[in-house]
């Protein structure tokens, strides 16, 4: 396995496909590729904990960035499942006008970020070439720490599904997974970074590249 981790400032375009399309083909290894939420997604989800009403004008502005990057995606096999996360969304956050303090909405709302993501990014290597598959980080197994600021390593050793790494290229979904009770849990601010790490650790990769807009 080579891991490939590609963050938010990789996904500001949709031309920014091509340029992942490419680093891809230019590296050796089986490549598992991880990916954070597009560009700005996260801060706006951030944003919508706090004012939750406007729900229906941030599902409607999300669905149209995604649909910029991979135009037609409704129609495809993957399109139901980009429609249900976004359904989801509404869902979650019209439950928290009337449950503003509760933990579990805010972040199963804050995952949906990464959720998208990896269905856009996998979909559009799709088109390019790659039989890739959008595989959720929680469905995976990855497990979060209480306190959300590390992966359980040893936990998520043994409830990895291997089989939904093979046999297409996954394109995991970073920075959430589930905690030990199995609720949804997000890491802190930067944490996809960590899940590709863990994923590489629990795999025991050959390699890592957390790709950047900056040198280092």
């Amino acid at each position: 396995w080579v891991i490939h981790k590609f963050g938010g400032s990789c996904l500001r375009i949709p031309g920014d496909l091509e340029q992942i399309h490419h680093r891809l083909l230019t590296c050796e290894g089986r490549p598992l590729i991880v990916v954070s939420a597009l560009w700005g997604v996260t801060d706006r989800l951030i944003r919508a904990i706090r004012e939750p009403w406007q729900w229906s004008n941030l599902v409607n502005d999300l669905r149209r960035q995604h649909l910029r990057f991979t135009p037609g995606l409704e129609e495809e096999e993957a399109g139901l499942r980009f429609k249900h996360t976004l359904e989801k969304l509404s869902g979650y956050l019209l439950d928290l006008c009337q449950e503003s303090e509760n933990e579990l909405l805010r972040n199963s709302i804050l995952a949906c970020g990464e959720r998208l993501s990896s269905i856009v990014v996998a979909e559009a290597l799709r088109r390019r070439g790659f039989d890739c598959a959008a595989v959720e980080s929680d469905e995976l197994g990855l497990v979060i720490s209480e306190n959300g600021a590390e992966i359980d390593l040893p936990m998520s050793s043994v409830e990895i599904k291997r089989t939904l790494l093979e046999p297409r290229t996954p394109v995991v979904s970073g920075w959430f997974g589930n905690d030990s009770s199995g609720r949804v849990r997000v890491l802190d601010r930067g944490g996809s970074d960590l899940s590709a790490a863990a994923l590489a650790t629990i795999l025991e990769a050959r390699r890592i590249i957390l790709w950047k807009d900056v040198p280092g």
